[in-house]
Formats: C-alpha cells, structure tokens, sequence
C-alpha cells in the first residue's frame, strides 16, 4: 500500500480490538483519519489518526506520543491512546485524540477576527504553548486548521506534537506557517512563536504575510500590514524576526498584550463595578451545535458544519492535518508529514 489518502473502505474496521473505525474523514500519503468512540461507556466520540508504520519520521512520532500521554491542559486537545496495530497485514501506527467543533480556518475564510477576539485567541494560544514548550515540546505544526473551538474554550491539536531538538525532527518541506529554519534544524520553541506570529497578521487581515526565496528583515516588516492594530502590530513584527534568538519569549509576549494595569482608587460606596465582557461570540457559538471533526494526517484538521447562528462555511475543514480544530468565526466560540 503506496498511499492512504483514501481509506474509506476500511470503515467498519475495529483497531487494536479498541477502536470501530465509524467514518473515514480524510488522509494523506501516509496517514488517514477515521471517526471512531473510546471504549468506556458513554464516552464521547473521538478521532484516530492511523500512519504507515515505515513512513517517514513514524518512530519519532511513536516516542512522541507515548511522551504525550501525561500532557493534560484545557487549551490542547486531549490525547487519549496510541498504538500499534496491523491492517490487511500492514504494520500501522495510531492516536487517538479528541474532536473539536470548528477550527480557526473556518472563520478566517469568512472574514477576521475582531480586537476582542484576537486578544482572547492569542491569550489562550500562548497559555498553551507556555504550558507545551514547559513540558519540553514543540506543536511545530500551529495553524488556523490546528486552532480549535471546543465548547467555550480554544484548543490546539496534539496528534503531531514534537519533543523539543528532538534529532530529525526539522521539516523537509516546511509550509506557509512553518519557520525559515524549520527546514534545517531541529524544532525549538522559537518555531511556534513564528508560526504564532504569522497566524496573528492572518487572522486580523485574512491574508498570511508573504516573502520572496530570500528572507530579508526589510521585506518581513514591509509584509506586514500598517493596519494591523496595536498591540498586535508589535508582537507580529517580534514574533518574525528571521533569526530566531531575536524572537519575543512567550512571557514578553504575554506583557506586552496585557500589561500591569495602574494602581486605581477604591469605587466609592454603592458604585458598582462596570460589567465583564464574556467569551468571543465564536467561542460561545461552538456549543450550538455538535460537529464532528478530526484531526488527519500531516496536521490539518476535518469539522462538520452547519451553525446556526453565524455564517460559517458549510465545507468541512481538516482537523487532523492529512498531508492535519478554531478560532473565531465570528468571536472566537477554534498534521502535515
């Protein structure tokens, strides 16, 4: 078997003795996704990535995954099991993860995010990456298809994790979010701060900054929009710094989005306090409906559709990167190989 973009007539299937392969939701040369449910009881759905055993990087992505299993945040998707297993006698990796309901690529086709939403994604964005480069792994595959709603919260994917300088762990063919360096070097940190930064122009813009063959600081800043707002502006311009020891940490990043507020004088008596604003509409919208997406081979991410209260587009989206779930559509309601 060459390929497995197309697997669909393995639906039925049961996997490690665990796992009912219920629909094929996508793949790529060396990876397909299925909808399948955990074994437990009343267990929701989930989706399972299943990767040719000899396909290229699959042993780093078994030791990574078996390192994953101990990962536990409210902003990543949750990695539930990982194996090996055979089908029609070929050696065959698996993860199975869980699903979101709508991915950030989803909204970003419609149109961008507002301040408020942009604020609130990059705040959950860089708790979960803080919490990931601490636990000493890179996403190394962080794009809107990897950025997830789920319920009220933001997600992002975890079936294409990588330990942190792990050896050939770089990217032979690094992709539009992916770091100039990424292509040489072994996946650090910095990494994500570029794709993070990339993902930021993209998402108040709805247009992914873009540079010629040779990367120059002069082109970088002169791709980056004027329009963008501050403080946005700002952390965009120090995320893509082409030398990756010029990048911003998280914890800059984190300062220069919510800076210290001044001290401020106690309310007189009886004033109220003025209201909280709640979630980004995106993010409240998620639970509206359920949605059955899944996280595909190579990083990309497949949701269902059909919201009711906002526009969203009524294709499906990747969720587990074949070749692959979301921030806003209208608030934020948010595996390449």
């Amino acid at each position: 078997m060459g390929t497995m973009t197309s697997r669909a007539d393995w639906t039925g299937r049961v996997i490690d003795g665990k796992f009912r392969l219920i629909q094929w939701l996508g793949g790529s040369m060396h990876s397909s996704v299925f909808l399948t449910e955990l074994p437990e009881a009343d267990a929701p759905k989930a989706a399972i990535k299943l990767m040719l055993a000899d396909a290229m990087g699959a042993k780093a992505h078994m030791d990574t995954w078996t390192a994953a299993h101990a990962l536990f945040h409210p902003n990543l998707l949750r990695l539930f099991d990982s194996g090996r297993c055979e089908v029609d006698n070929v050696p065959m990796l698996y993860a199975v993860t869980g699903l979101a309901e709508e991915s950030l690529s989803l909204v970003l086709a419609e149109r961008p995010l507002t301040e408020a939403e942009a604020r609130e994604t990059l705040d959950q964005l860089l708790e979960a990456l803080a919490y990931l480069h601490g636990k000493g792994f890179v996403h190394g595959h962080l794009k809107p298809a990897n950025i997830m709603a789920v319920e009220d919260r933001l997600c992002i994917s975890t079936e294409s994790l990588h330990l942190a300088g792990q050896s050939g762990r770089h990217l032979p063919s690094p992709g539009p979010y992916d770091a100039p360096e990424a292509a040489t070097r072994p996946l650090a940190p910095t990494a994500d701060i570029w794709s993070l930064g990339i993902i930021l122009v993209e998402a108040l813009s709805q247009k992914r900054p873009v540079w010629g063959p040779i990367l120059k600081v002069s082109l970088m800043q002169e791709a980056i929009p004027n329009s963008i707002p501050e403080p946005f502006l700002r952390i965009a311009r120090l995320c893509l710094q082409s030398n990756p020891r010029r990048r911003a940490t998280i914890a800059e990043i984190k300062e220069i989005l919510n800076p210290p507020e001044p001290v401020m004088a106690a309310l007189p008596a009886g004033e109220a306090e003025p209201p909280q604003q709640g979630r980004s509409r995106w993010l409240r919208m998620a639970p509206a409906v359920a949605l059955l997406v899944a996280l595909v081979a190579g990083g990309a991410f497949f949701f269902l559709r059909d919201y009711k209260h906002r526009p969203v587009s009524q294709e499906p989206s990747p969720a587990m990167e074949p070749s692959a779930p979301s921030v806003p559509k209208p608030s934020p309601s948010v595996a390449r190989h």
